[in-house]
């Protein structure tokens, strides 16, 4: 037998954590630290050099955006994550890192021939 709402326990929305009687708001959280943190358990990667790093980096920070989007849509992902990052992309000189990351997705079947 369910519970009324009343007698439920509550929880935020995007923290999980158990609502008190102060009816918080729950617009009220920020992610920024997801991005830091991604970036810096990257950081930790040992066989990894700083421009494979960087590479990882953007499209972290870019794909956090499209939190929930599944393999279906990386083609169109990814499209527009070289159009988007392609100033960075080049003036880092990061066109071999982007390149064997979009090996990747091809090779592991998630992107069609096309999109490389």
């Amino acid at each position: 037998k369910l519970l009324p709402l009343s007698e439920r326990q509550i929880y935020h929305g995007r923290s999980w954590v158990p609502m008190t009687e102060n009816k918080e708001n729950e617009s009220e959280c920020g992610f920024d630290w997801i991005n830091k943190f991604s970036e810096l358990k990257v950081d930790e990667i040992a066989d990894m050099n700083s421009s494979e790093k960087m590479m990882m980096t953007l499209w972290n920070t870019y794909y956090d955006r499209y939190a929930g989007t599944g393999v279906r849509h990386m083609d169109k992902l990814l499209l527009e994550f070289t159009q988007l990052k392609s100033s960075i992309i080049i003036q880092k000189n990061l066109i071999r890192n982007l390149v064997s990351h979009l090996s990747s997705f091809h090779n592991a079947g998630v992107i069609k021939h096309s999109t490389v």
